[in-house]
C-alpha cells in the first residue's frame, strides 16, 4: 500500500490508525468480530455462530477503560475530517474496503445525524459489554395495520389462535 499512496498521506493515516488502535481494542468485546477463528466453509461459520458462545473479552485486556474507549471513538466520529476516513473513502470504490466503509459511515450518521450524544454512546458500549439473558421464550410477532402496533404471541412456528 505504501507504493500507491503518496508518502505524507501514508503517515497521516498509519498515526490515526496507531492513536485509534488502543481505543478499537477496548470496544473489541469479541462476540460477532473477527477474532473467532477462521472455518474451513460457510457452513461451519454458521453453525459456530450459532452454537458456541464466546466470552466478552477485550475492555479487560485493553488498557483503556471502555467507558473512556467510547468517549474517545466517538469524538473521532464527530470530527469534520480524517485522513483514515479519506482513505477508506477512496479504498471502498473498488470494494476493497467497502465494508469498513459503510461500517464507519453508519456509525458516524449515528452520531452526527440522529444525533447519538456521549452519554447515549457510553451507554451502548456498556449494554455491549454485558451478555444477552437467555430467552425464555419467543418474542412476539409485530404488525403494524393502520398505524397501530398489534402484537401476536406466538408458540415455536404457530399462531396462538389460528
Amino acid at each position: 500500500m505504501q507504493k500507491i499512496i503518496v508518502p505524507a498521506l501514508y503517515e497521516k493515516v498509519m498515526q490515526e490508525v496507531r492513536s485509534l488502535e488502543p481505543t478499537l481494542e477496548a470496544l473489541n468485546f469479541g462476540k460477532g468480530s473477527a477474532t473467532a477463528t477462521a472455518s474451513s466453509s460457510f457452513r461451519d461459520a454458521k453453525r459456530m455462530k450459532m452454537t458456541a458462545t464466546t466470552p466478552v473479552t477485550g475492555a479487560s485486556s485493553a488498557s483503556i477503560d471502555p467507558e473512556q474507549a467510547a468517549k474517545n471513538f466517538r469524538a473521532w466520529l464527530a470530527q469534520d475530517k480524517s485522513a483514515l476516513r479519506s482513505m477508506l473513502f477512496i479504498l471502498s470504490g473498488n470494494n476493497t474496503f467497502y465494508t469498513g466503509h459503510v461500517a464507519e459511515l453508519v456509525a458516524r450518521a449515528a452520531v452526527a445525524c440522529k444525533p447519538m450524544s456521549e452519554d447515549h454512546f457510553v451507554a451502548a458500549v456498556k449494554a455491549r459489554m454485558q451478555k444477552p439473558a437467555e430467552k425464555t421464550q419467543r418474542m412476539p410477532r409485530m404488525t403494524i395495520i393502520d398505524g397501530e402496533v398489534i402484537l401476536t404471541p406466538t408458540i415455536g412456528n404457530q399462531v396462538r389462535g389460528e
